[in-house]
């Protein structure tokens, strides 16, 4: 199998992000950089000089030229935060948000990761001022691609989620942004190996634009080459490639040349690889992009070493190697890894001479190779230390709101038991009541009616106790389970995740991810055991509604689509314990089986009042043949013991998709 490697996750996020959200018409372009420069060699005005600066410091991202541009907005931003103008405030307001998330990707593009997310925090604040969407939007993608960095797919896809999320709730949603969104979203899930939602993800992608329609193209590549398809992979690249030639600007045509250049080299078509990283090279000369030019010339040199053309090699190499020193690209280019970094260009010139036998020239690039590993060793140590702070204040976090929740519920905890006893206190007067006016018929008519009466009577208290008692049963239950085994599961989850940050063994963090997972899993089986024990909400409504959301938490969970039916009118049934479990737990345990055996990615869910509970369950999977008993495990043959138990009934149909039907007679108190 084809090993991936760093360098084509991270130059896939880098390739989404610039084709993305901010204006890419002037990026890169000398002749815009020329009229931008007149512009404000034409102007002292502060208001007209921020949108030309601006747009210079964007063209400049990935160099050094961009930080005059970026001071000089800083400063004139700050003046302007105090105009009378409440436009020119609101304005400079969004500039000092679109100036952060610059200046944070500089600082990001150099590895100082710490200083990137304050300033894009700083960019998310001045968003939120100025109520602007699309900036807000920016900095959170932000984040989102500095934990990417870190090698923190699960934060990265919680502020990618946010993003998406905010961009929903906006009245225009632009297909492009959406997809964009989804492209990252679909690179964290790859790394979390969630391949099949990432797979999701990319198909919803809108694909019109010729750019975009390219980076999912790479996007799947990608995912095939985890998946250890390698064939499969250069096709999806080859495609891309010849997709993003019809983009009108030139300048994408990089975001897919390199990482399709080395990827080629990993699966050894070197002389392919070459021929695809020189047009990338061309094109980055053309367009002033150094840090695509360094990083393209290390992988041309790499194919010219397979080719044996040692002579090209090195002066691809050296060219890389001045072009990192002059515009500050040691350790990194444009966020490619250890493959395009200047590092690995000078271990493979160092390399090289040894190969030629040149010892004095081997020595001297040593010595700066050296030199550059020791900084890049620096770098990745803070980094690592970084990341164990985030990942401590998100443990802390996560224990704050766990005690902010509890003591938020103390007061509602307080209401149930002073509510609870109000009706055991109704209960006894109640009883006191019935027990005096028996007594007063008994007497006044007769012994043999007395009798009756007393034998009634004592019937009745016998059943209040018994309803007393069961209810006092249920409630310890559930409270035992919730202070016990919620306790330990908890801790146990919470003990597992700081085994998780502290583990190295990538097998050993799969399996403490997954015991994890179970954790959770067996928590909320927990609450949803005493929602069926103790809940107040009895009714057959509130069941119906319970089944409904519960099955629209488990398919988004899972990426299914759901199209729910729900009867208006349900009548005022009051149900037992078992009634409400058991058509709960068999509609989790169908949906269970869409997931695990379907292969299903729609369902169709009915609940219908019929002189009784009707639930209709059909999946477009791929079905199964023959009744109840040929299905795989034991989970639904259960349910239907418990159904049939209830009076109910539980049909099968498996022709077309799966078809699952269940009538339930239930006879509640109304």
């Amino acid at each position: 199998m084809l090993r991936t490697g760093t360098s084509l996750q991270s130059f896939f996020l880098l390739a989404i992000f610039l084709t993305g959200w901010l204006p890419s018409s002037a990026q890169l372009k000398e002749g815009n950089r020329d009229s931008l420069r007149q512009l404000l060699a034409n102007t002292t005005d502060a208001r007209e000089r921020l949108a030309p600066l601006g747009e210079l410091a964007w063209s400049y991202l990935f160099s050094e030229e961009a930080f005059p541009y970026l001071h000089e907005l800083d400063s004139l931003t700050r003046v302007l935060q105090i105009d009378p103008d409440l436009a020119v405030r609101t304005s400079v307001l969004s500039t000092r948000s679109r100036m952060f998330h610059q200046r944070g990707y500089q600082a990001k593009f150099r590895r100082r990761i710490a200083m990137a997310q304050q300033d894009f925090r700083e960019a998310m604040r001045y968003a939120d001022l100025a109520k602007d969407t699309l900036a807000l939007a920016n900095a959170m993608n932000a984040m989102g691609v500095s934990y990417a960095a870190l090698r923190m797919p699960s934060q990265a896809l919680y502020w990618y989620e946010k993003e998406l999320e905010l961009v929903l709730s906006t009245a225009e949603k632009p297909a492009m942004y959406t997809t964009h969104i989804r492209q990252h979203m679909a690179d964290a899930l790859m790394q979390l190996g969630r391949f099949q939602f990432a797979e999701a993800a990319l198909a919803a992608c809108d694909t019109m634009e010729a750019c975009r329609h390219a980076l999912t193209l790479m996007g799947r590549g990608q995912l095939a080459a985890y998946r250890g398809d390698t064939a499969d992979a250069l096709a999806l690249m080859s495609r891309a490639e010849q997709v993003v030639e019809r983009s009108p600007e030139s300048w994408n045509s990089i975001t897919v040349w390199e990482p399709y250049a080395r990827f080629l080299l990993q699966a050894g078509a070197a002389e392919q690889a070459l021929h695809t990283a020189n047009k990338a090279i061309d094109l980055a000369d053309r367009i002033g992009d150094h840090a695509a030019k360094a990083g393209c010339l290390v992988i041309a040199g790499q194919a010219e070493m397979q080719i044996r053309d040692l002579r090209s090699a090195e002066r691809m190499f050296k060219e890389a190697l001045t072009i990192a020193n002059v515009h500050g690209y040691i350790g990194l280019s444009r966020e490619t890894g250890d493959d395009g970094s200047m590092v690995r260009a000078a271990e493979l010139l160092r390399n090289l001479y040894k190969a030629q036998g040149r010892t004095q020239d081997a020595l001297a690039i040593t010595d700066l190779w050296v030199a550059w590993k020791d900084t890049l060793h620096s770098i990745e140590g803070r980094e690592e230390l970084l990341r164990f702070d985030l990942e401590q204040a998100a443990l802390t976090d996560s224990i704050l709101d766990a005690q902010r929740l509890d003591d938020a519920t103390a007061p509602l905890r307080t209401q149930v038991a002073e509510e609870r006893q109000r009706r055991q206190r109704i209960l006894i007067w109640g009883g006191v009541i019935i027990a005096s006016t028996l007594f007063l018929l008994v007497f006044f008519m007769g012994r043999r009616k007395r009798e009756k009466l007393v034998l009634e009577h004592t019937l009745q208290r016998s059943k209040d106790e018994h309803l007393i008692h069961g209810l006092k049963m249920r409630e310890r239950m559930s409270e035992d389970l919730h202070e016990e085994l919620g306790a330990g599961l908890s801790a146990l989850k919470l003990w597992t995740e700081m085994d998780l940050a502290e583990e190295s063994d990538p097998r050993k963090k799969k399996l403490l991810q997954d015991r994890a997972a179970l954790a959770d899993e067996l928590v909320a089986s927990l609450r949803q055991i005493i929602w069926a024990m103790n809940s107040p909400a009895s009714s057959l409504k509130n069941l119906v509604d319970y089944l409904n959301d519960t099955a629209h938490l488990f398919c988004a969970q899972h990426g299914i689509r759901l199209h729910v039916e729900v009867d208006g009118q349900w009548p005022p049934t009051i149900l037992s314990a078992d009634q409400r479990r058991d058509p709960y737990l068999l509609l989790k345990e169908a949906l269970t089986n869409v997931v695990k055996h379907s292969g299903a990615n729609s369902v169709e869910l009915r609940l219908q009042w019929r002189n009784g509970l009707y639930v209709e369950l059909h999946d477009n999977g791929k079905g199964v043949q023959g009744d109840l008993e040929s299905l795989p495990g034991n989970g639904l043959r259960t349910m239907q013991r418990r159904i049939t138990a209830l009076g109910g009934r539980v049909d099968l149909d498996g022709s077309q998709g799966m078809l699952i039907t269940v009538f339930i007679p239930l006879q509640g108190t109304s």
